[in-house]
């Protein structure tokens, strides 16, 4: 197993399947009691649709985070 990143709180995971609609690409090994939330992409598709102006934000807020993950495992390799 090789150690990609370590995620804290209220961090999300799993965004990179969500946006191009393939596998995953790594796994998620927690090392201490985890609540986990699963948001379905149909429902966030669903929510795009509704509320004018959200995809925007959340396509930025996604672009940002993948961006910082991929920095910080930049730093692992």
């Amino acid at each position: 197993v090789t150690e990609l990143a370590r995620l804290g709180p209220w961090s999300v995971f799993g965004e990179m399947s969500y946006l191009d609609k393939l596998l995953i690409s790594a796994d998620v090994i927690a090392d201490d009691f985890t609540t986990l939330i699963r948001i379905d992409g149909a429902d966030i598709e669903n929510f795009i649709s509704q509320v004018p102006g959200f995809d925007r934000r959340f396509y930025q807020s996604l672009a940002i985070t993948i961006s910082r993950r991929l920095r910080a495992t930049s730093s692992y390799v």
